[in-house]
């Protein structure tokens, strides 16, 4: 994980907090609860767009990251990843490199 992305998912870890929470968009309450719940994870919607921008920090939080790309419907991602401002080509390059991994279609790596 190169520094930059280490330092933003740190940074990530220590401002998760009550306040985020209260401030969060219907679109990522709707998807933390998806992507969380089945781990018992607890990842923060920034934790979560570190997660599905950077290979290795997908790495890193594989439960939540894969939930996002295989269990939030489509329209959902999507909305949240232009919510979030989200370089569609780093989206890109950690869901195909997910599908490698996955034996169905992944809705965005198509």
């Amino acid at each position: 994980m190169t520094a930059k992305i280490q330092a933003a998912y740190k940074r990530c870890q220590r401002t998760a907090s009550t306040t985020e929470k209260d401030s969060m968009s219907p679109t990522a309450s709707k998807i933390l609860g998806t992507v969380n719940a089945p781990y018992g994870a607890n990842v923060s919607a920034h934790q979560l767009v570190t997660g599905i921008s950077s290979i290795e920090a997908a790495d890193k939080m594989i439960g939540p990251v894969f939930s996002f790309f295989s269990e939030v419907a489509p329209d959902l991602q999507k909305e949240f990843i232009a919510e979030m401002k989200v370089p569609d080509i780093n989206v890109q390059r950690v869901v195909k490199h997910l599908q490698t991994l996955c034996p169905f279609q992944l809705s965005l790596a198509a």
